[in-house]
């Protein structure tokens, strides 16, 4: 693998042009942001937006780095210039699949209902991401409201019952949990967006951490919400398969 440099840097070029996307989308569309109060039509906004994003790219192609592994930062980029025999099908096949990496590395809020699914059956995909979050292997994202929330839900009788644990096992494994996640600090408030508080709280948590990707079984009320911020909503199976493809 001569060219392993070139094939991290592609991971670093989305990387960074994915968090610089999420940045400008809570500056420019936060209720609370200044410059949303600023730049009142949506229209200039989003004409800022794409400029934003223009320079955000042109930096990074005619970077160092980005000059060095050409900055495709998609799998289209790269397959034009493998069709058109700029470079070959190993370099091509790594490039992509530094591309997927620069993608799937991303920050993750679990929604309430995940955690629950995860405590009551020890088979399925929400176990399944809990244990990667504990054993590190994507960045997990909670506020201390949404850490309370998730306390407050799994600590019903009902939940306990089916799950054959007690309220001692559940602080076991918030303890467990807190040592792995990285805090975030709640700035600004977007409720209410959706129709259940307690999933503003995830939301809330997953815009002021500049979260990549929510996970839920909830699709049907966050996905409209999620597109105004940038936000990529999967449901846990879904989550689960990434994380694998990644491996």
């Amino acid at each position: 693998m001569t060219h392993w440099r070139e094939y991290l840097i592609e991971v670093a070029a989305l990387s960074t042009f994915m968090v610089s996307a999420a940045t400008m989308t809570v500056m420019l569309e936060h209720p609370q942001s200044p410059l949303r109060g600023v730049i009142a039509d949506p229209m200039s906004r989003r004409m800022l937006m794409g400029i934003a994003m223009g320079l955000t790219a042109a930096s990074i192609i005619y970077s160092p780095w980005g000059r060095r592994s050409g900055a495709h930062m998609n799998p289209a980029v790269t397959l034009t210039f493998f069709r058109l025999g700029k470079i070959d099908r190993r370099d091509a096949m790594a490039y992509v699949g530094a591309q997927f990496v620069g993608g799937v590395l991303g920050r993750v809020v679990l929604d309430t209902d995940v955690l629950v699914a995860a405590v009551r059956s020890d088979r399925g995909a929400s176990r399944a991401l809990l244990i990667s979050a504990l054993e590190r292997r994507y960045p997990l994202l909670a506020s201390v409201p949404l850490m309370l929330q998730y306390e407050s839900v799994l600590t019903r009788p009902e939940h306990l019952t089916a799950a054959g644990i007690s309220a001692g096992d559940v602080e076991v494994l918030f303890n467990a949990i807190a040592l792995v996640v990285e805090p975030i600090r709640i700035s600004y408030l977007w409720r209410p967006v959706l129709p259940d508080s307690g999933d503003d709280l995830v939301l809330e948590t997953a815009v002021n951490g500049q979260a990549d990707v929510v996970v839920t079984f909830n699709r049907h009320h966050f996905v409209p919400a999620a597109a105004a911020f940038g936000l990529e909503i999967l449901a846990p199976g879904d989550a689960v398969r990434r994380l694998e493809s990644r491996s």
